[in-house]
């Protein structure tokens, strides 16, 4: 699971500020992908297991695994 929480209401001023949470990795990349082309400030969290039954939200590196550089290319 993914969550990307939009800072910023992007260049139109037409994009709700909070979060938004994502089962899989392609809506999150698609979410992500508007959120860019609207040029909004956002972070994508994914939720990771820790140990046993602790989890928590993790924003190490998921940019950059997820969201290859790469992938904007069209």
């Amino acid at each position: 699971m993914y969550r990307i929480t939009v800072k910023t209401t992007g260049k139109y001023n037409n994009v709700h500020v909070g979060s938004v949470y994502c089962l899989t990795k392609k809506d999150a990349r698609e979410m992500v992908k508007i959120y860019f082309k609207y040029e909004c400030d956002f972070i994508v969290e994914k939720f990771i297991r820790v140990s046993g039954t602790i989890f928590c939200w993790s924003d190490y590196e998921v940019e950059d695994s997820i969201f290859p550089d790469d992938y904007w290319e069209e």
